[in-house]
C-alpha cells in the first residue's frame, strides 16, 4: 500500500495524523492511515470558487449565443417580412395613385380639347402624374436595395455575432471543464488522505 497524496507544499510528503497499530486485524475498507488534508481542503475551497466563476461565465456565454441566434431569427422572420410588406404596400398604393392620375390626365386632356379646362390644368395634371411615377420608381428601388444589399448585410452582421458568441462559448466551456477537472482532482486527493484496507487481513 502506497500513499497517493501529492506533496502540494513540496516539503517531503504528507503528514500522518493517525495510523493503525501493526498486527491489528482489519476487514476490507477499514481505515489504516489518515494524512493531514487541511492544505488540500484549502486548495479545494479555492478551486470551488474558480468553478463557480467559470460556470457563471459559461452561462453568460451560452445566454449571449442564444440572444444572438434569437436576434437573427427575429430579423429574418419578423423585421424582413414586415419591412418587405411595408414596401409592397407603398408600391401598391403608388401604382393605384399612378393609374388614378393617368385616368385624370386623359380626362383633363379630353376636356382641354373641348375647351372646358385650361392648358395650365393639363400641365399640372401631367406634373402630378410624373411625380406619382417618380415616387413609384423610388419605392421600387428602395425595395430592390433592401433585398439586394440591406438584408444580406444585416444577416451577415447577425451571423458574425453568432460566430463570435459560439467561439466565446467554446472558450468558456473548455475553461469550465478545466476548472471542474482540477476540483475533481483535488477532491480525489482529499479522498486519498484516508488509506483503507484493500482486503481482510492483518496489518
Amino acid at each position: 500500500i502506497a500513499c497517493e497524496v501529492e506533496d502540494l507544499a513540496r516539503e517531503g510528503g504528507a503528514l500522518i495524523v493517525w495510523m493503525i497499530d501493526n498486527g491489528t486485524l482489519v476487514k476490507k475498507g477499514d481505515e489504516l492511515c489518515r494524512f493531514d488534508s487541511s492544505a488540500l481542503e484549502e486548495v479545494a475551497r479555492a478551486q470551488e470558487i474558480q468553478v463557480i466563476e467559470a460556470r457563471s461565465a459559461w452561462n453568460q456565454a451560452r445566454l449571449a449565443l442564444e440572444v444572438a441566434q434569437t436576434a437573427l431569427r427575429e430579423y429574418a422572420e419578423g423585421q424582413v417580412i414586415t419591412k418587405t410588406k411595408e414596401y409592397e404596400g407603398k408600391i401598391a398604393l403608388s401604382e393605384s395613385d399612378c393609374n388614378r392620375q393617368a385616368d385624370r390626365l386623359v380626362w383633363t386632356e379630353a376636356m382641354y380639347d373641348k375647351g372646358y379646362v385650361s392648358r395650365g390644368q393639363v400641365l399640372s395634371d401631367r406634373q402630378v402624374l410624373e411625380q406619382s411615377r417618380h415616387d413609384l420608381r423610388k419605392t421600387r428601388g428602395e425595395l430592390d436595395l433592401f433585398r439586394r444589399q440591406t438584408i444580406p448585410k444585416e444577416t451577415a452582421e447577425f451571423r458574425k455575432e453568432i460566430r463570435v458568441a459560439e467561439a466565446n462559448l467554446k472558450v468558456e466551456t473548455d475553461r469550465l471543464k478545466f476548472e471542474e477537472d482540477r476540483l475533481a482532482h483535488c477532491r480525489k486527493q482529499i479522498d486519498n488522505c484516508v488509506i483503507r484496507a484493500p482486503s481482510d487481513g492483518v496489518v
